[in-house]
């Protein structure tokens, strides 16, 4: 699955339409830059997983 946004967008702005991809039992691999909160309960909620590494501002 892919998504092109432009060049000076935000790779959270992309998320959102990504996420409704993924159901139950499934895993998304991202890099930090899909460490939000939205992102990880809309994946709960589905139930799927995050494999994220936190930002470093996470607590």
């Amino acid at each position: 699955m892919k998504c092109v946004t432009a060049g000076q967008s935000h790779d959270g702005e992309a998320v959102d339409g990504l996420l409704e991809h993924f159901g139950a039992g499934t895993t998304l691999l991202a890099g930090k830059a899909f460490d939000a909160d939205h992102s990880r309960k809309s994946l709960r909620e589905r139930g799927a997983f995050a494999n994220i590494p936190p930002k470093s501002n996470r607590r």
